[in-house]
């Protein structure tokens, strides 16, 4: 018989103590905020980790990415800080010089 395999699961529970940078880093795509018991749909397809930098934007790294601006603030929220890990969705090609 044949098995249906999935990389990543579609739906996923959130477990006690759970915050959504560790259920990021889990399955590699962003996720908002989120409370424990709460199910949540993960982001299907690829994903790559950018680490921001001092003075970078959503604009500026979707620019660098080319990618959308409103999209990777909706897919990682918050605000863009040194340090931070911004995951960018796949499809866009990275600009020389960074």
């Amino acid at each position: 018989m044949f098995s249906l395999k999935c990389e990543k699961p579609v739906f996923y529970r959130v477990k006690r103590g759970q915050t959504a940078e560790d259920i990021s880093r889990e399955f590699a795509c962003p996720v908002g905020e989120v409370y424990e018991g709460q199910i949540i749909k993960l982001p299907q397809g690829g994903f790559t980790e950018y680490r921001a930098r001092a003075g970078d934007s959503f604009a500026s790294v979707a620019r660098t990415f080319g990618v959308d601006a409103g999209e990777l603030e909706r897919l990682n929220g918050g605000y863009v800080y040194p340090t931070r890990r911004l995951l960018i969705p796949l499809g866009g090609q990275k600009q020389e010089g960074r």
